[in-house]
């Protein structure tokens, strides 16, 4: 599993700091609510809207609102800067890479699989 970098953002005005990242339960989380990463092909504005908001999440849970997260989107960040789509996208990736086995832990494993 590779390491992806989390995005930071900070106001300059007001300093308030937010840090964008996935871990397991987000993605779930955002699955629950009906996120399917598709959804950035298909529905380009609001499957974007929904992967930016809900990379809030893991490290600010129930703080930003969505209205809030599309606030800090269009008004203030004036939307997506060059290479944030990616990164974002990147960053979900890592937890689905999860599901799989890295070899090197499978070498130590304590369980065996057949079948």
């Amino acid at each position: 599993m590779k390491d992806v970098a989390p995005i930071y953002l900070e106001n300059k005005d007001t300093g308030k700091q937010y840090t964008l990242e996935f871990n397991r339960a987000s993605v779930k989380r955002a699955e629950r609510l009906g996120f399917n990463i598709k959804d950035i092909a298909d529905k380009a504005v609001s499957g974007v809207e929904d992967l930016f908001y809900y990379s809030f999440f893991m490290h600010h849970g129930n703080t930003v609102s969505r209205e809030d997260a599309e606030s800090i989107l269009y008004d203030e960040l004036g939307g997506l800067p060059e290479g944030m789509l990616d990164r974002l996208a990147e960053l979900y990736a890592v937890c689905l890479e999860s599901l799989y086995q890295d070899e090197e832990k499978a070498k130590n494993a304590r369980w065996s699989v057949k079948f």
